[in-house]
């Protein structure tokens, strides 16, 4: 019997289908045991552990998630900031900008807001 940690969907994995995993651990268990005349009612899953390397790509996948997950709240975030800096500066006629000249100022913005970021990680 092997499943994958995770599936995907209706895929039976480890995590997402603990019923049916309890349910093929036991008929394995039965069909060893019935030979010498045992029977098995119940069959439980009371620890899931890794090797060391699978855990730690495990950690890793589950941050990289985290990761992309923020970002969205982030760009939104850096997307409203920008506005409403480009906005104020030609409200209060300090600059005006050219699309070129804006893009630029954007990028500048976007990198600056994102490397700020990135030093302050949770």
């Amino acid at each position: 019997m092997q499943h994958l940690v995770d599936g995907k969907n209706d895929e039976v994995s480890l995590r997402g289908s603990a019923e049916k995993i309890i349910e093929e651990l036991q008929k394995e268990i039965s069909a060893e045991y019935k030979n010498a005349g045992y029977k098995v009612d119940k069959a439980t899953l009371t620890t899931l552990s890794f090797a060391p390397e699978i855990a730690g790509m495990m950690l890793q996948r589950q941050q990289a998630k985290a990761m992309v997950e923020a970002r969205g709240p982030i760009a939104k975030g850096a997307i409203l900031i920008i506005q409403e800096t480009l906005r104020q500066l030609e409200e209060k006629n300090v600059a005006t900008f050219n699309d070129e000249q804006k893009q630029a100022l954007v990028a500048g913005l976007l990198i600056s807001l994102y490397s700020s970021h990135s030093v302050h990680r949770f």
